[in-house]
């Protein structure tokens, strides 16, 4: 039931209960006690119903939130495989350029290898 609702009702029940109230010698309205123990079973009920209604509301919250939080978790997982594949991907196309390059011209990548391997036994004496 929707809060508006429930307020609704409450009005036209307290309305109803003013009109029915009786009468004293000076004429104010004052209602006996069946009328304000129907009006204490009324607020009960009412609060009884805004309570369920704020439990189902405090449930699709959390059930959103929930989801939500599981999207991201999985969003986050896929995040570092994708870095591995686009490193594999430009693993291999560095591969077959660099493959491409000694079929092309052997001698120039072998000259190439020497030299930075003659490079790397320089910095590995000195260090």
């Amino acid at each position: 039931m929707s809060v508006g609702r429930l307020q609704g009702e409450r009005r036209h029940n307290m309305a109803q209960s003013k009109t029915a109230a009786t009468r004293t010698g000076n004429g104010s309205a004052q209602p006996s006690a069946e009328q304000i123990e129907e009006q204490i079973a009324q607020l009960k009920t009412d609060i009884s119903e805004l309570t369920r209604t704020i439990g189902a509301l405090g449930t699709r919250k959390a059930d959103a939130a929930k989801s939500r939080a599981v999207q991201t978790g999985e969003a986050i997982a896929a995040l570092p495989k994708e870095a591995v594949n686009m490193l594999r991907t430009d693993i291999d196309l560095l591969e077959r350029k660099l493959t491409a390059s000694v079929k092309r011209s052997p001698l120039r990548a072998l000259g190439l290898a020497v030299g930075a391997g003659f490079l790397l036994a320089l910095a590995a004496r000195r260090s």
